[in-house]
């Protein structure tokens, strides 16, 4: 009776122990999708990374399926059947794109699903999704060697270039704090000019004002046409005098002549006081004054034929006696 009861408990703990295991294996299978039913779609890779079958598919980081079947086709092509539960295939389209990524510390290889751009129909049976081909750590491993090379290179020449920098007379300029005293006078003597220079251009831009609007001296001479008529007016009697006294200096000096001859050959009165040494000595003095005044008159008046205000007005009057001797002429 005691071995019965041995057998009997040893029988229930081997049947609980199976039924464990059966449990477990449908719950393993369930989420592998190995025992349900769900939707059979198809990839291409040209290299599967270390992925084999049975390996989770996901979409949007759950899991979606599992890997049902690897086939080679050729020798740049493998064929890989997912096994999509139909749970999550009514939210697939056709248009997603399937790539090999890593899942946890161990590096499990699995099938990302990624939705795609557009508008495209739900998956179904033997449809091919789009794939996007990894890049494995042996294709960046040269990638990354070569850029480390070229950082090396970059940061010797870097260093290089700083130090050369640091023993240059530049920096040597730029540590001196004399040289930074220097550039503070020298910005402050800038600023200072600049502030004389916006000043000065601000009194021309009045004058240039004031002179359009015919203020001051300037403005009225070059704006007022009744002024600039005064001023011809002006210079037509400095004209006409100065042709007065050159008529008179003409008749001082004919009158000189006649009195030099009346010296010589003359007799009367007036021989007999310029015959006096002290009256011909009065008279020379005289008759030399004149002369003096006749000739600093004139050239009083050639210096205001030079000057700015009557130089236009004296040539208009030559070319207009020009004009009147070429007339002359050919009559």
């Amino acid at each position: 009776m005691k071995t019965e009861r041995n057998n009997i408990k040893l029988g229930i703990f081997v049947m609980c122990g199976l039924a464990i295991l059966v449990i477990a294996l449908y719950l393993v299978g369930e989420n592998k999708n190995n025992w349900g039913s769900g939707i059979q779609v198809k990839i291409h890779f040209s290299d599967l990374n270390g992925l084999v079958e049975g390996d989770n598919v996901l979409y949007a980081g759950m899991t979606a399926g599992s890997v049902k079947k690897v086939q080679i086709l050729n020798d740049t092509t493998i064929e890989v059947t997912l096994l999509v539960n139909n749970k999550t295939g009514h939210f697939i389209h056709r248009n997603s794109v399937a790539t090999i990524g890593s899942q946890g510390l161990m590096g499990n290889k699995v099938i990302n699903i990624t939705p795609g751009r557009g508008n495209a129909g739900l998956i179904k049976d033997g449809d091919y999704l789009a794939t996007l081909q990894p890049v494995g750590i042996d294709q960046m491993l040269p990638k990354l060697s070569h850029i480390g090379d070229n950082v090396a290179v970059v940061s010797e020449v870097l260093k290089n270039t700083v130090l050369a920098l640091d023993s240059s007379h530049l920096m040597r300029l730029l540590k001196d704090s004399n040289t930074a005293k220097q550039l503070r006078l020298t910005l402050t003597g800038a600023r200072v000019t600049l502030q004389n220079t916006a000043e000065v251009t601000t009194v021309f831009r009045n004058l240039a004002y004031q002179t359009k609007n015919g203020k001051g001296a300037l403005g009225l001479l070059i704006a007022d046409s009744s002024f600039a008529r005064s001023i011809s007016k002006t210079v037509n009697q400095l004209e006409g005098a100065s042709h007065n006294v050159n008529e008179a200096s003409l008749k001082l000096n004919n009158t000189a002549s006649d009195i030099n001859d009346e010296l010589l050959h003359g007799k009367g009165v007036l021989n007999l006081l310029l015959t006096d040494s002290a009256s011909a000595e009065n008279v020379s003095k005289s008759l030399l004054n004149i002369k003096n005044g006749t000739d600093g008159f004139n050239q009083n008046m050639e210096a205001l034929k030079h000057n700015f205000f009557f130089k236009g007005y004296f040539r208009k009057k030559q070319k207009e006696e020009a004009k009147q001797q070429n007339k002359t002429g050919a009559q």
